[in-house]
């Protein structure tokens, strides 16, 4: 059994804080610009909006930054670009198990991407 699909579930993830790329948390990938972020709790959902029906991130920061640390801001737009919100689907969790067992919250709680906070990494 494996979760094929967890869309980013923007409404409860942190932008910062949460594995919701599946490589590390943003704070660990960026630890400069997460230091210089105003909003280091925000949730996706929080993180940006959309304009014109294309999900736009909307970073602040605490001071004006530095042509280096535009360049990573570029970096982190262009990862997080990869798993933007998108206007067409819900997000949820697809489920799929190739031994055709029932779901149940057991096989959840056992699932070995699953943490406390109810949340699964990436597979």
């Amino acid at each position: 059994m494996k979760i094929v699909s967890c869309r980013s579930l923007v409404k409860e993830l942190l932008f910062w804080k949460d594995n919701w790329l599946g490589s590390g948390s943003l704070k660990s990938i960026f630890p400069r610009l997460f230091s210089l972020s105003v909003s280091k709790e925000a949730k996706i959902s929080l993180s940006g909006a959309w304009v014109n029906n294309v999900w736009v991130w909307n970073l602040s920061w605490r001071r004006d930054l530095s042509a280096w640390e535009l360049d990573l801001v570029s970096k982190l737009l262009g990862v997080v670009h990869l798993l933007s919100p998108s206007i067409e689907f819900e997000d949820k969790w697809v489920w799929k198990d190739g031994d055709s067992v029932e779901y149940s919250v057991n096989l959840v709680y056992g699932f070995k991407g699953f943490d406390r906070r109810g949340f699964f990494e990436f597979v």
